[in-house]
């Protein structure tokens, strides 16, 4: 139940892994896996600890509808990476940036 938006799935042996955007939300990147892309179980959060979220990645402050957009989940030599968009707007300003990371 819930909405996940901007979903990012790869296939790892038998399973199906997805991440998906969180936005200003913390833990942040919720991670879901599916044997048969109908059926999902939560596995977690890419961004679990609160030193990600402060400094370039800033989900402390930050304005609703920015933060963690539009994530790719990748998967390679036994390691899962994520590369996202974190999009900031400092408060009472309308200007921001697009920080990339992985």
């Amino acid at each position: 139940p819930g909405g996940f938006p901007d979903p990012s799935i790869c296939r790892v042996g038998d399973y199906f892994y997805m991440a998906n955007s969180s936005f200003e939300y913390f833990p942040g990147l919720p991670i879901h896996r599916s044997k048969d892309l109908l059926n999902w179980d939560w596995v977690g959060y890419g961004l679990h600890r609160e030193e990600q979220v402060r400094g370039a990645v800033n989900l402390v402050d930050v304005k609703s509808q920015d933060g963690i957009q539009a994530p790719s989940l990748r998967y390679r030599d036994g390691t899962f990476y994520i590369i996202t968009t974190c999009v900031y707007r400092p408060p009472n300003t309308e200007e921001g940036t697009c920080t990339n990371f992985i």
